[in-house]
């Protein structure tokens, strides 16, 4: 009887390591949720972000190198190098819309990917993101021989930015899966 009274208290005993196991799980868990929790909210935060920095830099690039080819058609009425130069900027899969205008802010040419595409909200002065945020826009003015003859404005599909941050937040919901196991 004294033996079996033995090995009941040497079960209820436990070891060391066993101890500091439990505080270093009661330690990582709640660390480990923190971290899932961030990496789900905030790298796709950061991953939009980037994605929008390299939209407006191709936008303000396809912008300048627009209006340095169409100013001078613009200047000498050359509607058909004015024509070839909305086909080239059509070349790009995320731009939307192209419109040409001149001095007084009347159009002089456009190119809409859909046709039924209202560029009215588009026509303002401001760069960036519109209301709708589904669209970046970009103004550069027309010039030529240092004389001022209206604006280029583009508008490019933010939707490549979009769709890809919804596939990055997804990625923290899989992570756990593997550190469960």
């Amino acid at each position: 009887m004294n033996q079996s009274a033995a090995s009941l208290t040497d079960v209820k005993k436990v070891p060391f390591h066993s101890r500091l196991a439990g505080k270093f799980f009661l330690a990582f868990v709640p660390l480990m949720a923190l971290f899932f929790l961030g990496t789900f909210f905030l790298v796709p935060y950061f991953y939009r972000q980037i994605g929008l920095r390299a939209i407006a830099d191709h936008a303000r690039n396809m912008a300048r190198i627009g209006a340095n080819s169409v100013g001078p058609a613009v200047f000498f009425e050359d509607r058909e190098t004015v024509d070839e130069v909305l086909r080239s900027l059509a070349r790009d899969e995320n731009l939307l819309f192209a419109l040409i205008l001149n001095e007084k802010g009347e159009t002089i040419a456009t190119f809409k990917k859909t046709p039924d595409l209202d560029l009215t909200p588009f026509l303002a002065e401001r760069i960036g993101l519109p209301r709708d945020k589904w669209v970046w826009v970009e103004n550069y003015l027309l010039d030529y021989q240092e004389k001022q003859l209206g604006k280029l404005i583009l508008g490019f599909s933010l939707e490549p930015v979009i769709r890809s941050t919804g596939s990055v937040q997804k990625l923290p919901v899989w992570l756990p899966l593997p550190c469960s196991f």
